[in-house]
């Protein structure tokens, strides 16, 4: 296995007592009988990414000062995952801290969801991660109020098509849902054979893709899936291959028929 190549090389001098008093990481590096204890100069290898450097620089200056230089939360989530690595405990709260008390936004919330950290480090920003889920379901808290956004007529009913959010009992993670409901006409209710179906465009494929099959009779009912789309929220708003340009594009086909009921003229 080739190795990959030393693109830059920089000397930082440390004081080994200073990293190791915050950190059990650094402790056991430079206690006796590790072959760094005897060592002068200690060889960290870290990817040229630019990141990585930083978030690396980020955690030894806090181990000298208390302090980070940075507010900006995908940065402070990198430290936080380097500190949990290193084993600094006091640079691990103190990026908690900090994120804690940035605004939430709809970016951050869906960083918060989405990024791809330890169970350590998911358990310490677990209280993100739930307020994250109640930031989204509060700014899209108007998804399950959109009264009935379309009005069509078929077999001689009237029928509205209503997008909503979903909330999920057991595990409290929302979804989209879809569903379309028979408007009672003042003549009475009317019973119906309803074969149903919808669809979203992906697009990957440019066509509309079935996402949801039911069949159903009777006088009142209202058809459709509380979870369209199978995925968490967080996941379903950010789907470039859903959102075609901002935009969802969804189909719902409905063959209607009445069905005659005994004692009644048709």
């Amino acid at each position: 296995m080739v190795s990959a190549p030393v693109l830059r090389v920089k000397t930082i001098y440390i004081n080994s007592v200073v990293l190791a008093a915050n950190s059990p990481f650094f402790l056991k590096i430079f206690s006796n009988g590790m072959k760094e204890s005897d060592q002068r100069h200690i060889t960290l290898r870290i990817a040229d990414s630019g990141t990585e450097e930083t978030v690396m620089m980020e955690i030894l200056s806090f181990m000298y000062t208390g302090k980070l230089t940075t507010t900006e939360p995908n940065l402070l989530l990198d430290i936080l995952m380097a500190a949990d690595k290193f084993e600094v405990l006091a640079c691990m709260r103190h990026c908690n801290q900090l994120l804690t008390n940035l605004p939430m936004t709809r970016e951050s919330a869906l960083l918060y969801l989405d990024y791809p950290c330890s169970t350590s480090v998911a358990a310490e920003i677990r209280h993100l991660t739930d307020a994250a889920k109640e930031f989204l379901a509060s700014k899209y808290k108007t998804v399950p109020n959109r009264e009935k956004t379309h009005l069509f007529h078929l077999a001689g009913q009237d029928f509205f098509l209503i997008a909503f959010c979903q909330m999920h009992e057991q595990s409290k993670a929302y979804s989209f849902g879809l569903c379309v409901e028979k408007i009672e006409m003042p003549k009475g209710p009317t019973c119906l054979t309803v074969d149903f179906e919808l669809a979203a465009r992906t697009r990957s494929s440019g066509k509309f893709v079935t996402r949801f099959q039911d069949k159903h009779t009777g006088d009142d009912w209202m058809l459709g899936c509380a979870d369209l789309f199978e995925v968490p929220w967080s996941t379903f708003i950010t789907n470039d291959n859903l959102f075609i340009d901002g935009v969802l594009h969804l189909r719902a086909d409905l063959r209607v028929g009445v069905v005659a009921q005994p004692g009644l003229e048709t």
